[in-house]
C-alpha cells in the first residue's frame, strides 16, 4: 500500500506516529548524551519542541521515515540529533 492509496485520516494517524517515534528517539538519545535519565527541560521547553523544529510541517510519510530511521541507525551521529542545537537552545 502506497501513500497515494492511504485515506486521508490513516495518512494522518501515520504521519502523527512517526511524529512521536521521533520525539522519543530524540529523548533517548538525549538522555544518552547527557548521561542523566529522565533530564528535565526547562519550564516551556520541551523535547517535542525540539522534535517539531526537526520535521517541521513534514508531511511526507517517506521523509519522517528517513528521519527516524537515520535517528535509529546512526544515533548521536545523526545530522538531526545536534547537541549544539540542544546547548544554543537550553542557554
Amino acid at each position: 500500500m502506497s501513500e497515494e492509496n492511504l485515506p486521508g485520516s490513516l495518512l494522518d494517524l501515520a504521519e502523527d506516529a512517526l511524529k512521536e517515534q521521533i520525539g522519543i528517539k530524540l529523548q533517548a538519545l538525549f538522555d544518552l548524551y547527557m548521561r542523566i535519565p529522565d533530564f528535565q527541560f526547562p519550564r516551556g521547553k520541551s523535547i517535542q519542541t525540539i522534535a517539531a523544529h526537526i520535521h517541521q510541517d513534514i508531511e511526507d510519510l517517506a521523509v519522517l521515515q528517513n528521519i527516524y530511521l537515520d535517528l535509529v541507525n546512526k544515533q548521536l551521529e545523526s545530522p538531526y540529533f545536534q547537541p549544539r542545537f540542544f546547548a544554543e537552545w537550553l542557554g
